[in-house]
């Protein structure tokens, strides 16, 4: 059963592929639906395979500057989200199939922000 709302968010979600400017008050509407702390999303250039945009509500708020300009390189789901198309990736099954112990997105990024999960979802597939 759908929760309510989701309705609505999926409609914003298709309007921000045309419009991306609006994408910030659909991760709040995200968070809020699923009473997440924070989410952000992440473009990525299917040319050249690099992130290109970037930005984050809640706990993610200003720290897209720091993963574009950095973090991005060490991530560890850049690989692994190019076979999980349309699937959601949680970062405990990662953690459990890589070791982060010496990752630096995952140690001076992640466990920073006291994250103790997030999903990822690849929407779409490169050209």
């Amino acid at each position: 059963m759908a929760r309510p709302g989701s309705s609505l968010l999926l409609r914003d979600i298709y309007d921000a592929a045309l419009h991306p400017e609006t994408w910030g008050e659909v991760m709040r509407s995200l968070c809020q639906l699923t009473e997440g702390v924070g989410g952000g999303y992440v473009v990525l250039s299917k040319r050249t395979n690099r992130v290109i945009n970037t930005d984050g509500v809640g706990v993610s708020a200003g720290l897209a500057e720091a993963y574009m300009q950095h973090y991005w390189k060490s991530d560890p789901y850049w690989p692994a989200m190019h076979r999980a198309d349309k699937q959601w990736l949680p970062l405990s099954t990662l953690k459990a199939e890589l070791d982060l112990s010496h990752n630096e997105w995952y140690n001076d990024f992640i466990c920073k922000l006291r994250v103790s999960e997030l999903m990822r979802r690849r929407d779409s597939s490169p050209a």
